[in-house]
């Protein structure tokens, strides 16, 4: 077995190490499916490695493989900041040095992620490249028909900070007087993030929902990528609320099956949702997680769904054209070939 994977070693040009784990949770590591899709984990006779932010690619790994010549690239989504983390730099101490030192190429997700990082990990020297989340457009795509049941609103993805739900469920009495029947999907994974008075646990959130007092909640667990275009059409618009977020997966997944987005108006998502959502105009904060009021989050739903026709269209048109999968793919193609050759 070995000797035939060391002869496929010889023929095929570009072998890509990540580190792929199935069953991972998180952004990150939907990322990471993405890669393994089209260039499969090479866990041996690697000559290039593909390090992403929040997946913690282990440094001493890097740093050899670099002196036996692998070409090592850095994609930098995120990092952290001390908006989320008081010790944000020893969060950071395995991204900085890929980044900073390391990298012979930097896929940055967002502009944001490149502000972000020249920020709070420092200065790099490697050729870089924009390159947004990329989504399957022919697999989430709109709802095929208008249904006919009550107004929805979706809140998705990992649900481990308590400011992404706690404006928008406090704020749901007050949709209902103006979208009477409206309903909420809470979708994604509930886990604690063990953050102290942000932590999202599970005995939390039922403690609010029964003391704001709104019923017509339905929860999804943790689902996979093939199940989630079925999520997003059940619903009529998405409300991502997380401070300073960077360029989530979530945000590309609903706009691509035609749902607006209601935002913070903070971090990387104004710029990838453009003109195709509401911002609740949150300021930009580095330093401390800022919360929208209910109310700023009622009058945004409000307004979505006043228009949820045409920012639904733009939000497909905005997808369809800037987070390509086929793009995605040959970007990297062309990096990779670059490096290896």
């Amino acid at each position: 077995m070995k000797f035939f994977q060391l002869l496929k070693s010889f023929v095929t040009p570009i072998r890509v190490h990540h580190g792929y784990q199935k069953g991972a949770v998180g952004g990150p590591f939907v990322k990471l499916q993405r890669m393994n899709d089209f260039f499969p984990d090479w866990d041996r006779y690697y000559n290039l490695i593909y390090a992403v932010s929040g997946c913690d690619f282990p440094v001493d790994r890097i740093v050899k493989a670099k002196k036996r010549g692998v070409k090592i690239v850095c994609h930098c989504n995120s990092c952290w900041h001390p908006a989320y983390a008081e010790e944000w730099r020893n969060k950071n101490r395995f991204l900085e040095p890929v980044h900073n030192e390391l990298a012979d190429f930097i896929v940055y997700g967002s502009e944001q992620a490149r502000l972000g990082a020249t920020l709070f990990l420092g200065k790099s020297v490697a050729p870089w490249e924009k390159i947004y989340n990329a989504v399957d457009t022919d697999f989430f795509v709109p709802r095929s028909n208008e249904s006919d049941r009550p107004p929805t609103i979706l809140a998705a993805g990992l649900q481990n900070i308590r400011h992404r739900l706690e404006p928008l469920i406090r704020a749901m009495p007050m949709i209902e007087r103006e979208l009477p029947g409206v309903r909420l999907i809470i979708a994604g994974k509930i886990k604690s993030a063990g953050a102290g008075d942000w932590d999202c646990s599970e005995d939390w959130l039922m403690g609010l929902i029964e003391e704001v007092g709104f019923k017509n909640i339905e929860f999804i667990p943790q689902y996979q990528q093939s199940e989630a275009p079925s999520i997003y059409q059940r619903a009529d618009l998405l409300v991502h609320l997380k401070h300073m977020d960077w360029t989530p997966n979530v945000v590309a997944e609903a706009m691509a099956c035609g749902l607006p987005i209601v935002h913070m108006g903070n971090g990387g998502v104004p710029e990838i949702v453009k003109e195709a959502g509401v911002s609740l105009g949150v300021a930009t904060d580095w330093e401390k997680i800022q919360v929208p009021t209910p109310r700023a989050v009622a009058d945004g739903v409000v307004k979505a769904f006043s228009e949820k026709k045409i920012l639904g269209e733009i939000a497909r048109e905005i997808a369809a054209g800037e987070f390509s999968l086929r793009r995605w793919i040959e970007r990297h193609q062309t990096i990779f070939e670059k490096l290896v050759n």
